[in-house]
């Protein structure tokens, strides 16, 4: 069985390009990020960095493996909607995130609205630049 764990250290490297900085994204060392890895691969009995220059890039598995990961993700949030619909109304957090100009142009507003159609929906706004938004959405 994958541990999921190893398998968002995997993604981290993929999204940020190196061991060094997903370890950093994740609060983790980058021996320690490179130790997950390595026994994601040894589980899976497949190489999934390979040394490019001073850093590394993913193999033909490791991309293949995150493909199918990202569709079982896409499956289970697909399942958790389709759950959640019998329930009634929306309820519990919402985290957006956005440009200072769409915080208070977009964001504002449609948080007011929220909040007066569905009470139970805990809205939370915060505003960041563009890396930081994508920090944000990658850590979910």
């Amino acid at each position: 069985m994958i541990d999921l764990r190893r398998l968002h250290v995997l993604r981290a490297v993929a999204h940020y390009g190196t061991v060094t900085a997903a370890a950093r994204a994740l609060h983790f060392t980058p021996s320690a990020a490179s130790q997950q890895i390595r026994q994601l691969a040894r589980d899976l009995g497949v190489d999934l960095l390979e040394p490019q220059g001073r850093g590394v890039r993913l193999t033909p598995a490791a991309e293949s493996l995150l493909a199918h990961a990202d569709a079982i993700e896409a499956r289970w949030a697909e399942a958790e909607l389709d759950l959640r619909a019998g329930q009634g109304t929306p309820a519990g957090p919402l985290h957006v995130t956005g440009f200072p100009v769409a915080v208070s142009v977009l964001l504002a507003p449609m948080a007011a609205r929220l909040r007066e159609r569905h009470p139970r929906l805990s809205v939370r706004i915060r505003e960041a630049g563009v890396p930081e938004s994508f920090d944000l959405l990658f850590e979910g």
